[in-house]
């Protein structure tokens, strides 16, 4: 979402902001299917970012937008069809870019392995958009069990996000067979 006066006013009521900035191009974009390297060259507006962390939130868009699709699986961000060391607050982008750790709550060396949970923004209007949030957990790895405990369970308090999961429904399993997920719970007695 590149920045403009119109799409700050459409945003406006969802709590969300553009993070490319006024005047950016994109110039082009190239995926190696054999190696899942994407190569999204921008013009040098993308430079004009205000603060270390709007950077931040810049880089972390585009790496997590683009790898939500499975053929990407690095970003290489380029500026005016050059890889430059930094940009000008000093996110490194000279290497490609994966799926890091994002929105981490707690730390990693707390757990065993981590997941992560997509939790619904609290924002003024009607529209609905997610936040991923990364888990420490103590599960030996990475599994669907853990993933739906924690989004059943909800947010943690202070992050300002909810979940659409009724009260009263409590996750009791979940079973994967042929690529589906066949997930059990149950219902407090009076809950719905």
């Amino acid at each position: 979402m590149v920045d403009s006066a119109e799409l700050r006013e459409t945003l406006s009521n969802t709590g969300l902001s553009p993070i490319i900035p006024i005047g950016t191009n994109l110039n082009g974009i190239s995926i190696n299917e054999d190696t899942g390297l994407c190569k999204v060259d921008f013009s040098e507006e993308i430079q004009n970012i205000e603060s270390n962390k709007d950077e931040e939130n810049l880089i972390k868009g585009i790496v997590y937008t683009l790898t939500e699709f499975p053929a990407i699986k690095e970003v290489q961000i380029m500026v005016d069809g050059k890889i430059i060391p930094v940009l000008k607050h000093g996110f490194p982008i000279d290497k490609p870019l994966g799926r890091e750790n994002i929105n981490l709550i707690g730390n990693l060396e707390d757990g065993n392995s981590k997941v992560v949970v997509y939790y619904k923004g609290d924002g003024e209007s009607n529209d609905d958009y997610f936040i991923p949030v990364t888990i420490p957990t103590l599960a030996p790895v990475t599994n669907v069990y853990t993933a739906l405990d924690l989004l059943f369970e909800g947010p943690p308090s202070d992050l300002g996000l909810k979940t659409d999961m009724p009260q009263g429904i409590n996750f009791q399993g979940v079973e994967i067979k042929e690529g589906t997920a066949f997930i059990d719970i149950n219902f407090e007695q009076g809950s719905l």
